[in-house]
């Protein structure tokens, strides 16, 4: 798995590759183990034979890594994907399809950043205010989900309030029901 001096660079850990183990410690099938350089170019990883298909944490956010499989049957090296692998926003890659049930070694090697992705966002305003109109000569700018008819006649009911002279109805009307009989 030839990466010339880089190779001196790498530091084990097993704990990059997810999942890296199985329950039966007395096998040598099904595990995977995981060595980067200190600066996030370079990964060296082994599955054994018949090791899930997972995950390589730690790589660099939003990076493009070249990818591909060493065979140690024959010293051969292949293409791994269509193309180059995206470490996501948190630098995790997803490990391409094995090409066989067999051990296999892949190498990642750092390409560069990913290109942006366009977020573009609608320049309509969806839920434009509707103007109500609360007196001759006056309007005022409502959400459109509290201009519905059950929300209106609380809405103008309070600006009638807050506006001045709605105090005096409401304290009168509430003084009306203390003297009337029976209610």
């Amino acid at each position: 798995m030839s990466i010339g001096k880089r190779y001196q660079e790498l530091v084990p850990n097993a704990d990059l590759v997810t999942p890296s183990k199985t329950e039966n410690i007395t096998s040598y099938d099904w595990w995977a183990y995981c060595a980067r350089t200190p600066d996030r170019n370079v990964f060296l990883l082994y599955f054994e034979t018949s090791a899930a298909q997972g995950h390589v944490r730690g790589a660099k956010l939003d990076a493009l890594y070249r990818a591909e499989w060493f065979n140690p049957r024959d010293g051969s090296w292949l293409k791994a994907g269509s193309g180059p692998l995206r470490a996501n926003e948190i630098g995790i890659i997803e490990v391409p399809e094995f090409p066989s049930k067999d051990d296999w070694g892949l190498r990642l090697l750092y390409e560069g950043p990913a290109p942006l992705v366009s977020l573009s966002m609608p320049l309509v305003y969806l839920n434009a205010p509707v103007l109500v109109p609360i007196w001759p000569g006056k309007t005022i700018a409502v959400p459109k989900r509290f201009a519905r008819r059950r929300y209106l006649a609380a809405l103008i009911l309070i600006v009638f309030v807050v506006a001045g002279g709605g105090a005096k109805w409401i304290h009168r009307r509430r003084a009306r029901r203390r003297v009337l009989p029976g209610v």
